[in-house]
């Protein structure tokens, strides 16, 4: 029997919910490329701002801060310049590159960062490898249990490549051609719950009077956010009656059947994991009560199970976060054997409605 040093392990389970083709948290990075660094903000430091007020003068200016503080006002945002033309989007999110700006910028936040974007223009030519390259650090990160989103820009190119069918579901790409893009994503984020679509009507338009798909505004677009929604790409749209621009879908860079294909999805299990984690840090190394058959004790199994469930309902169904959760443990493990200890459990998420459908018709009689 090898030794090891006490741990807590959270396995998250993939393929629960059945989901088909059909188909809060957490604080905010920003990677900028400029031609000059800010006052004060070096090149490739990360700095934390509070406020639109707060950020130097050269950051003011730039179009994805001032988006992401017009619907975030008040939200802590780090943010890290990186000199333009010299780094490609790949290498800011590549963990193993000699600057690993991306890896830096996670490291500066501490664990705070849940999702970061990157204001920068990015072929279609780099996307795959800048997708494979921020798994890499969003899984790499994770494992410390921080876990985060990275969001990757890409200006339309009927040769984008799909998105459908790859493994990472904690990439999101999303169209970009100029850079500001980046705020409104963060924006959206920072300002909403977990469990929230980033297209939610009821929250309104982006704040932004034009947008574009490629060279054409997205009014006149439909086709081009027809293909990159079918691809797997996050975009903004409009809508038929409303004003201004919505955004279409909320996928990650893997299979629309996954549980963790939709950012709503993937942020509401990353808190759940946070909470789980933090929950049992106290229990780890504790006197578990053994009965006389070797079976765990039912004040032991009732304790450990009340434990997770209260943090989660209080945290998170009474946030509206989930519809429920339920903890199971089983009573026969042999925890005198392994000095480990399985406690599963089980999350019921909220649904979407994508799709509503009303059938309407005449009738001869109300009753």
């Amino acid at each position: 029997m090898s030794i090891s040093r006490p741990k807590i392990i959270i396995n998250v389970t993939d393929g629960s919910l059945g989901r088909v083709n059909a188909v809060g948290d957490g604080v905010a990075g920003l990677i900028i490329q400029m031609a000059t660094a800010p006052t004060g903000h070096a090149f490739g430091v990360a700095k934390k701002y509070s406020s639109f007020d707060s950020l130097p003068t050269e950051l003011q200016s730039k179009d994805s801060c001032i988006l992401f503080y017009t619907l975030a006002p008040g939200a802590d945002l780090w943010i890290m310049p990186v000199i333009t033309g010299t780094y490609t989007v790949p290498d800011i999110v590549n963990k193993a590159h000699g600057q690993a700006y991306a890896k830096n910028l996670l490291a500066a936040g501490g664990g705070t960062i849940r999702f970061i974007a990157i204001d920068a223009q990015q072929a279609h030519s780099t996307v795959s490898s800048a997708i494979t390259n921020a798994q890499a650090l969003a899984v790499d990160d994770t494992n410390g249990y921080n876990p985060v989103i990275i969001f990757l820009p890409a200006q339309y190119n009927s040769s984008l490549p799909s998105l459908i069918g790859l493994t990472s579901n904690r990439v999101g790409v999303y169209i970009s051609e100029t850079g500001r893009e980046s705020g409104l994503l963060l924006g959206r984020l920072a300002s909403t719950p977990v469990q929230r679509h980033i297209g939610r009507i009821k929250d309104g338009s982006m704040p932004i009077t034009d947008a574009y798909i490629g060279t054409d505004k997205i009014e006149v677009g439909g086709a081009k956010i027809t293909e990159v929604v079918e691809k797997g790409y996050i975009t903004l749209g409009t809508i038929q009656g409303k004003s201004g621009y919505y955004y279409e879908t909320q996928p990650l860079a893997t299979d629309p059947a996954g549980d963790f294909a939709t950012i709503a999805n993937r942020r509401v299990i990353d808190k759940a994991v946070l909470i789980a984690y933090q929950t049992y840090l106290n229990e780890l190394k504790d006197e578990i009560e053994i009965n006389q058959d070797g079976t765990i004790a039912p004040g032991v199994i009732k304790h450990y199970q009340g434990l997770i469930e209260n943090a989660i309902n209080q945290q998170m169904t009474a946030s509206g976060n989930i519809s429920g959760a339920r903890a199971f443990m089983d009573p026969k493990q042999n925890v005198l054997s392994t000095s480990k200890l399985a406690v599963s459990l089980s999350i019921l998420p909220l649904g979407y409605a994508e799709e509503i459908q009303v059938n309407i018709g005449f009738t001869t009689s109300l009753e």
